[in-house]
């Protein structure tokens, strides 16, 4: 389906079909895929790439660090924080392998994995973590009004998606003060500069995560 998509929108943009006067993709990877791949005309391709409140999404002082019983959360020094939708190239999946990985290493680490989110790979995402015994270490605690909180509790935050346009909780992260370990790819590229702040790894590299 994705190729059909593809091709015909290149078809359309060989042939200067379009249903739009103005594309704004809001990233560089958008602009290169819209005018390159798809060969829309650049001229109706501006790039606006998104922002984040500063204000909101800031690091909590030392002495206001969030409750984490408040959170439902379990109390441990370090938490290892995702913010996704249940679909399956947000690859969640992909990080509770890592989880298992981190754990079968470091048996005794003061670690808690929460995943914040919810859509049709919940499920999913439960019965692998029943599976490999990580019910009380991999918390799954669904859509939530506030993130913020989140945020703030979070050690470092992970995010590995196998395509995405732009990233915006890797920037929300960024704006906490939260170190970011992510795919290379699409928009996390563009906001993480590798080394500082946080990761950029190949998708499939269980090891580096």
């Amino acid at each position: 389906v994705d190729d059909l998509i593809e091709n015909g929108s290149v078809v359309r943009g060989w042939l200067g079909v379009r249903h739009h006067d103005v594309y704004v993709p809001n990233s560089e990877d958008g602009y290169e895929v819209l005018t390159n791949r798809l060969k829309f005309p650049a001229h109706r391709v501006h790039m606006i790439k998104n922002g984040v409140d500063t204000d909101r999404f800031k690091a909590a002082d030392r002495e206001h660090r969030p409750d984490p019983g408040a959170l439902g959360l379990p109390v441990t020094d370090h938490y290892a924080l995702i913010v996704s939708q249940a679909r399956p190239e947000k690859r969640v999946e992909f990080l509770i392998d890592v989880a298992a990985e981190v754990f079968s290493r470091r048996p005794d680490l003061s670690l808690t994995f929460v995943a914040v989110g919810d859509g049709g790979r919940r499920p999913a995402w439960e019965v692998k973590v029943r599976d490999l015994g990580l019910e009380r270490r991999f918390q799954i605690v669904g859509r939530q009004d506030d993130v913020v909180p989140f945020y703030q509790l979070a050690t470092v935050f992970l995010h590995a998606a196998d395509r995405e346009s732009f990233g915006n909780v890797t920037l929300e992260a960024s704006s906490c003060g939260v170190p970011v370990i992510c795919s290379d790819v699409g928009g996390p590229r563009e906001i993480i500069e590798h080394g500082q702040a946080g990761y950029l790894l190949a998708k499939d590299d269980l090891n580096g995560f």
